[in-house]
């Protein structure tokens, strides 16, 4: 995953700014803000991991009772740290997911884990992780590529034939949502939902939301003692 890391911290300020001119991370957002209006409440204890710029943190931070944010990219955290600046309720910290120094002897209500999963060489040992780190009925909200979306399919060829998008020679992971679900079921939590997004209007229209859209999210939820 370093070489993810490094290709990150290399675009960190570019990455940030798409959330503000890219119509399909807008949308990212929108449906990462209804998620976390859902699972998250005033009482809430939050794990951003792999917070990257500290967009999700933000929005997390002006609902929950606090954010704890981890990056393995300094650069990110830096981002971060400026867009939380005004909130005493948000915290960020440089470390990798899975690392046993990150949050130790934390747990949380919620663990947010965006655009991340999908560089990790250990998919498994990071949901494994991530588990962990759910309080008894806590909520995981995690994203990854589609893999049945038609678009994805195409840039995995265009990557082998040209080398592009460049971003693309970090990407280990690009399952279909119920595989992944089967993953989290495995991990002993209990899926809610998922939701789809991103992606192309037109291939949406023509092809359904699971093969039209570039991402899907998943919240997962950790079984209280007495379920």
């Amino acid at each position: 995953m370093t070489g993810a890391v490094d290709w990150h911290s290399e675009i960190a300020a570019e990455f940030d700014a798409r959330y503000e001119v890219s119509p399909a991370f807008r949308e990212r957002l929108d449906v990462w803000a209804a998620l976390i209006d859902t699972y998250g409440g005033a009482d809430s204890d939050v794990l951003d991991a792999g917070c990257g710029s500290g967009v999700m943190a933000s929005v997390a931070a002006h609902k929950v009772k606090s954010v704890l944010g981890v990056d393995a990219s300094p650069q990110m955290i830096g981002l971060a740290r400026q867009r939380c600046k005004l909130l005493d309720n948000a915290d960020f910290k440089v470390g990798m997911l899975g690392d046993r120094d990150v949050a130790t002897d934390q747990t949380f209500d919620v663990v947010l884990c965006s655009s991340v999963l999908e560089y990790v060489d250990d998919l498994d040992g990071a949901l494994g992780w991530l588990a962990a780190k759910l309080k008894p009925g806590g909520t995981l909200l995690v994203s990854m590529p589609n893999g049945a979306s038609l678009y994805r399919k195409v840039e995995r060829l265009a990557f082998k034939l040209t080398g592009r998008p460049r971003y693309y020679a970090h990407v280990r992971h690009t399952p279909m949502a119920v595989d992944f679900q089967s993953r989290l079921e495995d991990r002993g939590l209990t899926v809610c939902e998922t939701r789809h997004c991103a992606g192309p209007a037109v291939l949406r229209k023509l092809l359904g939301s699971h093969r039209g859209s570039n991402l899907f999210v998943v919240a997962a939820t950790r079984k209280a003692p007495d379920q």
